[in-house]
């Protein structure tokens, strides 16, 4: 694993690309009509794991891309860029017809970018990269 988040940190060029990727496909899916949640605002559990696991990956490859190992100044503006793509992206549901703009995909989503957060706090500490962490 740690040779992977390395590679990532080292070709923060990849990793931008991802970012962009994984932005563009939410985005995308948010497009759609009917997908995830129903008109009704109800939540299944696939929703909840897309939504979970779509920012604990935007969140996790931003990371790589800004913060490297050493510019732990940088976590919070990973942050913040995850959770506002978040709001906006349920923002522009809301002009959707057949989506719904929820704010409990807004708490999943920070969710994720919480967990993702703390995996990479835990991998700098761990590899002594940062340990004041």
């Amino acid at each position: 694993m740690k040779k992977v988040i390395n590679w990532f940190e080292k070709n923060s060029d990849v990793s931008w690309i991802i970012v962009i990727g994984i932005m563009a496909i939410i985005f995308s899916l948010s497009s759609f009509g009917g997908l995830g949640t129903s008109s009704k605002g109800d939540l299944g559990i696939f929703s909840i794991i897309y939504h979970f696991f779509a920012f604990f990956f935007l969140n996790l490859f931003l990371l790589f891309s800004l913060v490297r190992g050493n510019r732990k100044e940088f976590i919070l503006v990973a942050v913040i860029i995850s959770i506002f793509y978040g709001i906006t992206d349920e923002f522009h549901q809301y002009f959707v017809p057949g989506r719904v703009s929820d704010f409990f995909d807004i708490m999943v989503n920070n969710v994720g970018v919480f967990f993702s957060t703390l995996f990479y706090m835990f991998f700098l500490r761990n590899n002594r990269l940062c340990p004041e962490f």
